[in-house]
């Protein structure tokens, strides 16, 4: 009898530490990853709405300058921020292209590394982009 107790103590007490493992987890990696997502999502759509200005004032050469930015820059570190941000990247990337035709430009002319291989610097992106 003693020994089914001792056994449902042992089993209560396991079952508590996993359970605090997994809140911990949840706090520790799986909150800051989410919130590193949505500012990186808060900082493309601010760029994307300086695109948006820029094309209404016919200024295209600013728009293009400006679409080097909107290129998703955080990288994941857990399976499902990884899975997220690549699906997010596409996004980004899809837009970018879709503003390039919106301008008159031919997106495969401006696609930009994003992910795949050796990537290319910001100021390197403004620079092919603008050609200053």
């Amino acid at each position: 009898m003693k020994n089914k107790k001792d056994s449902k103590k042992n089993l209560l007490i396991l079952a508590g530490i996993v359970a605090v493992g997994f809140v911990f987890m949840i706090l520790v990696i799986a909150n800051p990853e989410n919130k590193a997502i949505a500012k990186e999502k808060d900082r493309l759509e601010q760029a994307e709405k300086q695109v948006i200005d820029a094309i209404a004032t016919g200024n295209t050469k600013l728009a293009k300058a400006l679409l080097v930015q909107m290129r998703w820059q955080y990288e994941a570190s857990t399976v499902g921020g990884i899975e997220e941000v690549n699906k997010l990247r596409q996004t980004w990337r899809n837009k970018r292209a879709e503003y390039l035709i919106l301008i008159g430009e031919n997106p495969e002319d401006y696609m930009i590394n994003d992910g795949e291989g050796e990537r290319k610097s910001l100021k390197d992106q403004w620079r092919e982009l603008v050609g200053e």
